[in-house]
Parts: C-alpha cells; sequence; structure tokens
C-alpha cells in the first residue's frame, strides 16, 4: 500500500522487481516487510529528488502536455508555442505499509 508519492515516481515492473530482489535477499519473513518498504521508499526517495529520470509522473504529464499543445493546434492552428517537456520526479509525501499474508 502507496500513496501517490510512490506511484508516481516508481513504475510498477520497478515496484515488481525490487519486491522480488529484497524477497530473495530477506532471511527472514518477519523482516521483509520493513526491508521492502525501505528499499521502496529509497526508491522513491531518489527518483523524487531526480530532474533527469523518466517516471510514472512524468510521462503522464507529457502526455498532457501534447493533449493540451494538440487541442490548441485544432482550435487555433499552426501556432508557435512555447512549452516544457515535463521530467524527472515529482517531490510528494511517501507513505509505503508493507504487509505479509500467511
Amino acid at each position: 500500500l502507496g500513496t501517490d508519492g510512490l506511484f508516481d515516481n516508481v513504475f510498477i515492473d520497478k515496484i515488481e522487481d525490487l519486491t522480488a530482489r529484497v524477497r530473495r535477499k530477506s532471511t527472514n519473513l518477519d523482516q521483509f516487510p520493513q526491508e521492502l518498504a525501505e528499499a521502496l521508499m529509497a526508491e522513491a526517495i531518489a527518483n523524487s529528488k531526480d530532474t533527469e529520470r523518466d517516471t510514472p509522473w512524468a510521462r503522464e504529464a507529457r502526455l498532457e502536455v501534447l493533449r493540451e499543445v494538440r487541442a490548441i493546434r485544432r482550435e487555433e492552428g499552426p501556432v508557435a508555442l512555447e512549452y516544457e517537456i515535463p521530467k524527472g520526479g515529482k517531490p510528494d509525501d511517501i507513505s509505503i505499509v508493507v504487509g505479509v499474508a500467511v
């Protein structure tokens, strides 16, 4: 379970990879939730501070910019537009809860 601060900054496939990696390295099932939460938190924080990294937030923001540009051009025709292509992470609050059902 995580807030948007996790999911805006870490792709689902990376979460799956980290989960598998931490599970393989974990020697104690009781410690696994804490170890996974710490690994996910470290990844999310690092990505949120990285201004160049491709993140879920940046990818969706780029698509939104392109949708807006297309809409303007449909209404106004070919016009010169200045816009910034979003990239990097999104600084945000990040909360993560990991549990194990047995």
